[in-house]
């Protein structure tokens, strides 16, 4: 087993007032708490020192002060400055906002995805800044979405070790989606690598970061953007050599390497579920109807067609 450290991140990007899936800071300072005794060390990025204190303070609570570093940027958006104007750019779009099947998802919102492009440069800030030899992880700051998938908080009272070898791990959904890139952005569906944890070795944290930000760049320069999630995929298709894809499920791949003993959920939602879909079902088809009469009139405004 090798030693991890976990990294990890919690910037307000207005996310309460979204349409699409609003969550408050407050659930996500409790999603943490959840999963905030695990033992390893922890580097958390953030944007002000009350964030920082609930941070501390939290870790403090399960005698993990020591193993804690918090790290702000009072300016997300100072990080990766150009890259941001780019999202900006492309989410006022015309024609952007006209190809994406779903118009209010929110890796259609620039700020959402530039926290989550961030990930990697967190991960090789936190490489640099503390000279880290041991394997590097990112982990969601809402990882496991307060019980989600373990509902027992006590099981994270372990440290993680795994020996994940020598290339950065993915983890994905099956199947693997080989569509165009193009074809991906426009239906948002289904999901492929997961964002919410991945891992690397020490040596990889920049080749890593760098290869995300270019894979970035490239989508926005033809006029496309999406979530953190598309552009692993399209870091995996770019340098495939960095990395070792896993097949796992959300959240899981904490228990399946190296956390046999977590406890996950065993509830039957078959009645939720099926409500659920009708519901997905309709908003689907209305979506779709939408999508055709907007395409349709963009299509006659253009001269020569």
């Amino acid at each position: 087993m090798k030693s991890i450290t976990i990294v990890t991140a919690f910037f307000d990007i207005g996310r309460s007032n979204y349409k699409a899936i609003p969550r408050t800071n407050e659930k996500y300072i409790a999603w943490f708490e959840h999963w905030a005794r695990i033992r390893n060390r922890l580097i958390v990025y953030c944007g002000n020192q009350l964030v920082a204190s609930r941070v501390k303070e939290i870790r403090k609570n399960f005698n993990l002060e020591e193993k804690t570093e918090v790290i702000i940027f009072e300016d997300l958006f100072a990080i990766e400055e150009n890259l941001y104007k780019r999202l900006e750019c492309v989410s006022k779009d015309y024609y952007f906002k006209n190809f994406r099947l779903i118009k209010n998802a929110t890796s259609n919102i620039p700020e959402y995805d530039l926290i989550n492009y961030l990930k990697s440069y967190f991960m090789n800030d936190a490489q640099k800044r503390f000279n880290l030899t041991t394997q590097i992880a990112w982990m969601d700051f809402g990882f496991n979405h307060g019980g989600a998938l373990y509902p027992y908080p006590e099981d994270y009272d372990f440290e993680w070790s795994y020996d994940f070898g020598d290339k950065v791990t993915l983890f994905f959904l099956t199947p693997l989606d080989e569509r165009p890139i193009f074809e991906i952005v426009r239906t948002l569906k289904p999901d492929c690598i997961m964002g919410c944890m991945f891992i690397s070795p020490p040596n990889l944290v920049e080749e890593l970061w760098l290869t995300f930000l270019q894979s970035a760049i490239e989508l926005t320069n033809v006029g496309l953007i999406d979530d953190d999630q598309l552009v692993l995929l399209m870091s995996y298709r770019k340098n495939p050599t960095i990395f070792k894809l896993v097949e796992s499920d959300w959240f899981l791949p904490l228990k399946s390497f190296g956390g046999s003993h977590m406890r996950t959920t065993n509830k039957s939602f078959s009645g939720k579920n099926l409500l659920r879909n009708l519901k997905q079902g309709m908003s689907k088809r209305i979506r779709i109807i939408s999508y055709l009469i907007g395409n349709y009139k963009a299509l006659i405004k253009q001269k020569g067609i």
